[in-house]
């Protein structure tokens, strides 16, 4: 399943708001601007404070909710209870990985709805839903519905932002963000803005954000602080920082014990580094966590680089598992079941279809960049330059984008480009992929030996 560009919001902040590097914000919080821009007391590089940790019971106490309010609808058949439950089922799906959570979260809405119509609270609810069925088009439209009901109301915003960040129309998302930011300042805005600032190339500034995002929850919901945390630590790791980026994927493991997502951080630098019993380790205990498949991918390359070819084709079956239950529960074209067909010898021409698709539905970068890798697959290499330039047309500072782009140019005898962007891959982290590491360097090599 595709990362979400942001954790579903809860509004619960008061406004204030900053000006930041090229991003126009409110000038009232400018002691808040001093601390992102200036104000790094932690100093470079260095993790973030520990705050409180997640209840043991937490598990225990959101099934309990859940099972309360599943109990209350049956009672009550009443929106604000179906509403809750929507939230809660989304909450079981991040925490737990099991996509059956997405129809109950679907039911719990459209019920919500039936009972209420044209309810605000609803309407959100509902697209955050269609968010997690990767129906941003049907998300984008609940967004408005609300808005249009209540124009002042903030986490309408942030789950328009959402969906159009999905639909690649990021200038757009980046005003609905800003919009957010000014209503209700806090983790939930900062971490979008955080996303908006890593899509743009604007690595900094998304290191700053979400920062700020941490720090706002340190002391109240340390959850969505783990969360925020792994998310700086997948930045740290891509722009070469494996050392700061495992600092913070154990800090978050701190928070949140046994959190999935920390774990396959901490799978993902020991890869980087060579070390494959640890890295197994930590993605298996990521995969008991949290079963998905950008998790479950990397195990299998590890698995068949150590030489366990038939733990690989077990998890190479578990994709497989993953793209029926998917299917069975709504979410349509996960690109990372697409690139996973694509480099591990799947159906070229039905993976070219679903990318095709899913770039369709949803134009967005990660979507352009799965779509130039099925062209290029399919031998359609004119096509996959140009689509994998519109992956990388915002800056973004991705070395997967930049490896797939490098390796098109190549084949097309484009060597001065193939190098600028292979290049770049090896700048950032040359330990970016099991898959494609060794690949990368090869190709470098050799375009620039044929550049001479």
């Amino acid at each position: 399943m595709e990362r979400a560009p942001a954790r579903p919001v809860a509004p619960r902040q008061q406004p204030l708001a900053w000006k930041a590097i090229g991003l126009y914000l409110p000038l009232a919080a400018f002691a808040l601007a001093a601390f992102l821009v200036f104000g790094d007391w932690r100093g470079e590089g260095a993790p973030s404070p520990s705050p409180v940790q997640v209840d043991p019971g937490h598990a225990e106490r959101l099934a309990a909710n859940i099972a309360f309010f599943e109990g209350r609808v049956a009672e009550t058949n009443d929106s604000l209870s179906y509403n809750r439950l929507t939230a809660l089922y989304l909450q079981r799906l991040r925490e737990t990985g099991d996509v059956s959570d997405v129809r109950r979260a679907e039911t719990s809405a459209t019920r919500s709805l039936e009972v209420a119509p044209g309810q605000y609270a609803g309407l959100v609810a509902l697209a955050q839903v269609r968010i997690a069925q990767h129906e941003f088009t049907a998300a984008e439209t609940a967004a408005r519905e609300a808005l249009a009901l209540a124009p002042s109301r903030a986490d309408a915003q942030a789950v328009l932002g959402d969906a159009l960040m999905a639909l690649g129309r990021y200038d757009a998302a980046g005003d609905a963000y800003r919009t957010f930011l000014e209503k209700a300042p806090g983790s939930s805005a900062f971490a979008r803005m955080a996303a908006y600032a890593e899509v743009n190339g604007n690595v900094p500034l998304a290191d700053q954000y979400w920062r700020a995002a941490i720090d706002v929850d340190r002391g109240d919901a340390p959850e969505a602080s783990a969360w925020a945390r792994v998310q700086l630590a997948n930045l740290l790791f891509v722009t070469g920082k494996t050392g700061a980026a495992r600092d913070e994927y154990a800090l978050a493991l701190r928070v949140f014990p046994g959190y999935g997502p920390a774990e396959a951080g901490l799978g993902r630098v020991a890869s980087a580094r060579g070390d494959d019993d640890q890295a197994i380790a930590h993605y298996t205990r990521a995969i008991a966590s949290v079963p998905l498949p950008e998790y479950v991918a990397p195990l299998a390359d590890i698995l068949a680089r150590s030489g366990d070819e038939r733990g690989a084709a077990r998890q190479a079956a578990l994709m497989s598992a993953f793209d029926q239950l998917f299917a069975a529960n709504g979410i349509k074209n996960d690109l990372t079941l697409i690139l996973f067909d694509l480099d591990h010898g799947g159906d070229t021409g039905r993976a070219l279809d679903l990318a095709r698709a899913a770039y369709a539905e949803r134009p967005s970068l990660a979507a352009a960049d799965t779509y130039a890798w099925a062209l290029y697959r399919a031998g359609q290499l004119d096509e996959a330059r140009a689509m994998a330039e519109v992956a990388l047309s915002r800056g973004t500072r991705e070395p997967l984008f930049l490896y797939h782009a490098g390796a098109i140019a190549f084949a097309q005898g484009d060597d001065g480009a193939a190098a600028g962007w292979l290049q770049q891959v090896r700048d950032l982290n040359p330990a970016f992929s099991v898959q494609h590491q060794d690949e990368a360097a090869r190709l470098l090599a050799q375009a620039k030996e044929r550049a001479k």
